[in-house]
């Protein structure tokens, strides 16, 4: 939205750069970090899986936790819930997720597949975002940094084009406060506390709630 007017002394960074400066002044919670011991096992084999999994409960006694939280990749992330169903003890006491680079992954290759067929291909290799080389492992979701970044540089056209059209749409009194408000935001971004408040702002929940 900030990037809606172009009337600006500073560049403004993409949806990473932005979350980044936002968030540079935060503290964050320290976390503590601990090895296992080492299965020397193969980590496909059921044996291997149901291993980590006993061990995890063992773990989670010893602690005194309610329940533990198990990640996997997506090669064993299947089989070690099958595990887990036929198992009452494991499935009261574990939550098997999909790690996180294996849910984007996926989460990729459901966009591709969607929109691939729809021109979306079409565009980012005519555009230079993507090579011709490349794009099957875009739209597949393989080519993870690519595809994160092809997606996030075709959301933003139509995302403007969208809030424009919006804008176009209020009265004129409505769109110069719109307009205003933006300018607001661009002018404070760089400095946190200013930023903060105006986005905090009630101006800014009633903007959110007619765009939405």
């Amino acid at each position: 939205m900030i990037k809606y007017l172009n009337q600006t002394t500073h560049l403004l960074p993409g949806w990473t750069g932005y979350n980044q400066l936002l968030q540079h002044h935060s503290i964050l919670q320290k976390s503590a970090i601990h090895y296992l011991p080492v299965i020397e096992a193969s980590p496909t084999e059921y044996s291997t899986v149901n291993m980590i999994l006993t061990n995890s409960v063992k773990l989670a006694n010893q602690l005194q936790l309610e329940s533990m939280v198990v990640v996997f990749d997506q090669a064993i992330h299947a089989k070690a819930q099958i595990i887990r169903w036929k198992d009452p003890a494991l499935t009261s006491k574990l939550v098997i997720r999909l790690g996180e680079f294996h849910t984007m992954m996926s989460y990729l290759g459901i966009l591709g597949k969607h929109f691939g067929i729809a021109g979306f291909q079409d565009i980012v290799v005519e555009a230079g975002i993507v090579a011709v080389a490349s794009i099957n492992g875009v739209i597949s979701g393989k080519h993870y940094n690519r595809a994160m970044q092809a997606h996030k540089l075709m959301f933003k056209p139509p995302e403007r084009l969208r809030f424009k059209a919006f804008v176009d749409s209020l009265a004129e009194e409505e769109g110069e406060c719109v307009t205003s408000l933006i300018k607001r935001l661009q002018d404070s971004f760089h400095s946190q506390t200013d930023f903060a408040d105006v986005l905090g702002s009630e101006c800014v929940d009633e903007l959110a709630v007619k765009y939405d």
